[in-house]
């Protein structure tokens, strides 16, 4: 059996600390980029879930007068703006600001905007916190075919 032995060159010595430290760093970096964007999209699914909800309650506002005056087959059915309009300000969490609400007596439209803090902050680059904004809406119709 032969063994090569080679000489030791003074430059071969030295730490694996500083190459463990900079993967740490780069492995932590990503979980922190990670658990920001899982915030962000949690929190956007949430605004989604409840615009939408409240907008659903906000269109069960029947407009009485327009529906009982209106005859012949009809597939929407009137909405009542101002009571609907109330409805989904009522149901919509305090926490989200309502940019923009649209009704016309069969559509209901709104665009909400909420902002959130992250979980890790990067206050070297003056990331702190995130705004969604949506726009969503709902048509209050049936069908009679049944």
């Amino acid at each position: 059996m032969i063994f090569n032995v080679l000489p030791k060159d003074e430059h071969e010595e030295g730490s694996i600390a500083p190459l463990i430290f900079g993967f740490f760093v780069i492995l932590m970096s990503a979980t922190f980029v990670v658990s920001d964007f899982s915030a962000l999209y949690i929190a956007r699914r949430d605004l989604i879930a409840d615009t939408e909800a409240a907008l659903y309650r906000a269109a069960e506002e029947l407009d009485e007068a327009t529906y009982y005056r209106t005859v012949g087959p009809r597939k929407e059915v009137p909405i009542d703006c101002l009571r609907a309009e109330i409805r989904f300000r009522n149901e919509i969490p305090r926490s989200t600001i309502i940019r923009d609400f649209r009704c016309d007596g069969r559509q209901i439209a709104a665009r909400v905007a909420e902002s959130r803090e992250l979980p890790f902050q990067l206050k070297i680059f003056a990331i702190t916190d995130f705004t969604n904004e949506i726009q969503a809406a709902v048509i209050s119709q049936y069908d009679r075919s049944n």
